[in-house]
């Protein structure tokens, strides 16, 4: 079964990603520019295990992931001066 990766919606080229995390290093969620093919943020610090869900706000200002470390984590999306590159923007993590 294919699972399809959340896209923003207002913006049809970021989508987000996660996989399985042996470590908690590796419990990071992945932002991808899919006109690139590009990884344009990693997020990570939220989880101390396996991401399993992801999902973006309607107006595309939050980002929610939950893991299987039963931790829900909401990342705001930030303008950023200098990052055109990237899109201009990051997603900040959770207070």
């Amino acid at each position: 079964a294919k699972t399809a990766a959340p896209a923003a919606p207002d913006d049809a080229v970021l989508v987000a990603s996660a996989a399985k995390a042996r470590e908690p290093k590796d419990a990071a969620v992945r932002l991808w520019d899919v006109e690139s093919g590009k990884c344009v943020q990693t997020l990570t610090g939220a989880h101390k295990s396996t991401v399993a869900t992801l999902s973006f706000s309607s107006d595309g200002t939050y980002l929610v992931s939950a893991g299987k470390d039963r931790r829900l984590a909401i990342w705001k999306r930030q303008s950023v001066v200098g990052a055109e590159e990237e899109g201009g923007f990051e997603f900040t993590p959770p207070a």
